[in-house]
């Protein structure tokens, strides 16, 4: 383990089983990431099934003190992964899914490129060339590209995926922001907060797949809930004495990397 660099990856889970199990090996047995891994949380909740816990308790006993399950403190999918932040304790953090809609073999990519880049939010993107979807519907496409390039335009951020919740952070960055949001509108906050104070954010492409198993949650309403947390990140930017870019400047310099987003 190399302790100037040390993952902690966070999976939230309800109701996924053979997808959570497959990306959680994916991960461990990945040779060129596996060094890399401090840890895996899984995050579980009250609603969690009995057939998702026994897959957490089997992953648990085959990885040991690595894989480890933590129960959120906070609602939905936001507070699953600021519950599972408040426990990480590498110098980097993934959040990702346990359904496969995040492909677990684009972490070593994600990895490498922070590696680059330590100081900057490496984010996948399915907007950028190279990446895609996977029979996600043409009405839900046509909504996802108007809300990620009216985002883009109303916050003047070189980001081209903004709902897509696969990224690999600096963990002092997610650590250091008092978020606000628990719901799936967190992914969005995650990736405003950071560019609103300036944090360097690098993007990679990925092909997004829908969930192998466990319940496909709806779309729409979530779309309806990223336009205030937009809002929010943007007026609280706007207002006197709000956070600037004095953390990510020094980071920046630190990590050689620029401070615009790229």
């Amino acid at each position: 383990m190399n302790p100037s660099y040390s993952l902690s990856i966070l999976v939230p889970t309800i109701d996924e089983s053979e997808s959570l199990r497959q990306t959680v090996e994916t991960l461990i047995g990945d040779k060129e990431l596996n060094p890399d891994i401090l840890e895996i949380i899984l995050v579980t909740c009250e609603q969690t099934l009995e057939t998702t816990l026994n897959v957490c308790r089997e992953l648990e006993t085959n990885y040991g003190p690595r894989v480890y399950r933590v129960t959120q403190r906070l609602p939905k999918l936001g507070g699953a992964f600021r519950s599972g932040l408040a426990k990480a304790r590498g110098t980097h953090i993934v959040t990702m899914f346990a359904d496969l809609e995040s492909d677990p073999r684009l972490v070593p990519q994600l990895v490498s490129e922070s590696k680059l880049f330590p100081g900057s939010i490496i984010s996948a993107s399915r907007w950028m060339q190279g990446g895609g979807f996977r029979d996600y519907g043409l009405s839900k496409l046509i909504l996802n590209y108007l809300f990620q390039r009216m985002c883009g335009f109303g916050c003047k951020a070189k980001v081209s995926d903004f709902t897509y919740g696969f990224r690999l952070y600096p963990a002092a960055v997610l650590k250091e922001i008092p978020w606000r949001e628990t719901d799936h509108a967190f992914v969005v906050e995650a990736i405003l907060r950071p560019h609103f104070q300036q944090v360097p954010i690098r993007e990679v492409a990925a092909v997004w797949s829908p969930r192998k198993d466990g319940k496909r949650r709806p779309r729409f309403r979530q779309y309806l809930r990223y336009v205030p947390t937009v809002c929010r990140a943007a007026r609280q930017h706007s207002l006197p004495g709000s956070v600037n870019s004095a953390w990510a400047g020094a980071k920046a310099a630190e990590a050689g990397a620029p401070v615009t987003v790229a």
